[in-house]
């Protein structure tokens, strides 16, 4: 021991006090085992000779350490973050006060968080966000005291600390009433007079987990998510989800080039990443689809064909989703897309409308999954190789019951339109939900390159509905075929007042995929029951198509006359674009 103390050790209090080394030890870690004037002794000895017992021997000897970890088990999130912040904060008081040592890890890594926590020794974990069912195990299996903030998880006896939902919804509601706002008010009491059985709430995510996982029991009330995922994750993803309601979601596309005209000056249009251009990033951000595009198609043409290709892709994710929940009615009980339209002029998102109100590809498709009779395949990927077996359930997605035969037909075809299957498949039945017609088993013909589509046509209830699914024989670049075809369009159509008797035809060699129908002069929104439909070699399509003024507001640097009336104008993935009128 030198002067002044610094390094006194527990033998130097166990002389001076004149107990053993053992009484010294239980003196400063179970001081309630020893007796208050042995305990006195021992501390006035310490206080002299300037002596603190040495933390980690100390937990050695209880087999404590007196540290937790709070893991925020959530990606990008820190303890910055408004909602984990006052999480923290009230952590971090009460480990004080009970003399707890506590670390704070936002790692996103499952395997890195709990290293951590073995690494550093802790008793106990606090794990706030979506933690893996794998990691709860892992921590219990070493002995370590578990509690969930912000989520339960099926499975598992654990404490649980969450948000009172609906004693904060229900508060906000009474303020919103209380200050004037009535809309809210307003839709309560027709809920209450039309439903009264039915409690009205501001729906969000509820369950165990806030997204939707691959983890079964744990989709109850979920979100998620907003991109397509790729091939074939999206269809390996969605396919095999267990969800009970499905509240939000949806897939991001590109706007039209009339509406990218609208908010972006002329040398801009070119598509460029949002990572790399500061006005795509503006009126994009999160919603940059250039990469997905790159992988699906390789190369375009001009900016028109990246958005079709961008748009084809964001129909096909959504379509997918909504088609994967309908087939487990009622094991899932609904759908809700986010979202319908856009409140910033966006050049990319999720919406269904564009912001100056034309309907994207999406919208058409998404409407078309609604409808009270959709027949339906259930596929898990995009690509069948030459020789491979393209193969899922068949089936008529009904919204009613309703007596009489049912009616499938399906057929596949070349991009020439040369039928190379065809099936017709019949049923009886009278619940609504999804009528299964059983599996469709095509072995892909090993001659056969490129493009071919699956046309479904279901005749039910009255009713007759088609629906064409696109796949490719390419695992590289599926899609990037679609962009070869020749198709020829021509038409005409003929105005009565509001309204336009339209007729258009393909008279090329090969289909034009997603024919669009719209106003050149981007002064009128058309309205149609039909757009973005296929045309094989020799097909015509009539429809009928409404237009009305599009209103002129913000955001909006089209600052020419509006024409007259409109001028209707064809267009289809690849072939030149036509005028009708």
């Amino acid at each position: 021991m030198e002067d002044g103390r610094l390094n006194s050790t527990i033998y130097d209090v166990s002389r001076l006090s004149g107990v053993s080394t053992a009484t010294v030890s239980r003196a400063f870690s179970n001081p309630e085992l020893v007796r208050e004037g042995t305990r006195r002794k021992v501390y006035e000895a310490a206080e002299v000779l300037h002596y603190s017992p040495n933390a980690i021997a100390q937990a050695m000897a209880r087999q404590r350490t007196d540290r937790i970890a709070f893991l925020i088990c959530k990606e990008g999130a820190t303890i910055l973050d408004e909602f984990y912040a006052g999480i923290c904060d009230g952590i971090m008081n009460a480990a004080n006060r009970t003399d707890y040592e506590l670390m704070i890890s936002t790692a996103a890594d499952w395997d890195l968080a709990a290293n951590t926590s073995k690494n550093k020794q802790v008793e106990g974990v606090i794990l706030g966000g979506n933690a893996k069912p794998e990691l709860v195990s892992e921590l219990q299996n070493r002995g370590i005291a578990v509690v969930l903030v912000n989520n339960r998880m099926a499975g598992f006896d654990l404490p649980c600390v969450v948000s009172d939902e609906y004693g904060g919804v229900r508060q906000a509601l009474e303020h919103l009433i209380s200050r004037g706002h009535r809309n809210i008010a307003m839709l309560e009491e027709i809920v209450r007079r039309l439903d009264p059985g039915r409690v009205f709430l501001p729906t969000s995510a509820s369950g165990p987990s806030e997204f939707i996982s691959k983890t079964p029991g744990q989709s109850h009330d979920v979100h998620g998510w907003w991109q397509y995922q790729g091939n074939p994750e999206q269809y390996r993803f969605f396919g095999g989800s267990d969800s009970l309601f499905h509240s939000e979601f949806g897939c991001d596309g590109m706007a039209s080039l009339a509406s990218l005209k609208r908010v972006l000056p002329q040398k801009a249009l070119h598509p460029v990443s949002m990572r790399e251009s500061d006005v795509w990033r503006f009126h994009g951000d999160w919603w940059c689809t250039y990469r997905r595009e790159q992988t699906m198609f390789g190369a375009w043409k001009d900016t028109e064909q990246y958005i079709a290709c961008s748009q084809w892709m964001q129909a096909e994710g959504l379509r997918y989703i909504l088609e994967a929940n309908r087939r487990r009615c009622f094991r899932n009980s609904g759908s809700i897309i986010w979202q319908l339209n856009e409140p910033w002029p966006n050049i990319s998102c999720t919406s269904l409308l564009e912001y100056h109100g034309a309907a994207k590809m999406a919208y058409f498709w998404a409407k078309a999954a609604f409808r009270p009779v959709h027949p339906a395949f259930d596929y898990t990927r995009l690509d069948y190789a030459p020789g491979g077996l393209l193969s899922g359930g068949l089936a008529v997605l009904r919204d009613a019951p309703a007596a009489g035969e049912s009616t499938l037909i399906a057929q596949i075809f070349d991009m020439a339109g040369t039928c190379l299957f065809e099936e017709v498949r019949s049923r009886t039945r009278v619940r609504e939900g999804a009528e299964e017609f059983g599996a469709l088993c095509w072995q892909v013909p090993e001659s056969l390159r490129g493009l071919f589509l699956l046309r479904l046509t279901a005749h039910a209830a009255g009713e007759a509905h088609a629906n064409t699914y696109y796949f490719s024989t390419e695992a590289d670049r599926p899609y990037r075929p679609a962009l070869e075809a020749a198709p020829v369009l021509c038409g005409t159509a003929r105005f009565s007042g509001g309204t336009a008797d339209v007729e258009v035809g393909n008279t090329g060699c090969s289909a034009a995929l997603h024919v669009c129908l719209s106003d050149e002069t981007d002064s009128f929104l058309l309205d149609m029951e039909e757009n973005f439909f296929t045309l094989l070699p020799g097909e015509t399509k009539r429809l009928r198509v409404g237009f009305r003024r599009k209103f002129r507001f913000g955001f909006d640097e089209n600052t020419g006359a509006s024409a007259a009336s409109p001028v209707l104008r064809a267009a289809c993935l690849s072939g030149e674009a036509i005028r009708l009128n």
